[in-house]
């Protein structure tokens, strides 16, 4: 008697974990918007994180302007030839990036820095860490 209601109480503890951990929503995607002075330190996890500088489209024109001349009609085709070269590729790969970056943190309405996004849907500010800012998030839920 004595050992059947063991093993029913083991049986539910046992059952019980597994529904508690089942239930417990995985961290699949980590979105750290910041900018090129706010330091965000990565994930020991193995998830995937992908980081912002919301000053990236600014820094790049900064780069893709600094040489060129004041007046529009010299300016132009040296803009043009450098946007054809390798080094201006990569400007513009990374203008894009920056500007993305912007759209997303619009998208979710990001009002400070930095910012850190969870499964697209939960937001953690003012953390400067990735590890700090999860277990922030697995501690509410």
């Amino acid at each position: 008697m004595i050992l059947r209601r063991l093993i029913r109480v083991s049986l539910v503890c046992v059952l019980m974990f597994y529904c508690l951990f089942a239930h417990a929503e995985k961290v699949n995607t980590v979105t750290v918007f910041t900018t090129s002075f706010l330091n965000v330190g990565a994930s020991t996890e193995d998830i995937s994180v992908t980081q912002y500088l919301l000053d990236e489209p600014d820094m790049v024109l900064h780069e893709l302007s600094k040489n060129l001349p004041g007046t529009l009609d010299e300016a132009m085709p040296e803009a043009t030839n450098l946007i054809n070269t390798s080094v201006g590729r990569n400007l513009i790969g990374r203008l894009e990036t920056g500007f993305d970056g912007v759209v997303k943190a619009w998208s979710h309405k990001i009002k400070y820095l930095p910012a850190i996004l969870i499964n697209e849907q939960y937001l953690v500010y003012g953390v400067y860490n990735v590890d700090a800012a999860l277990s922030l998030y697995r501690d509410r839920k």
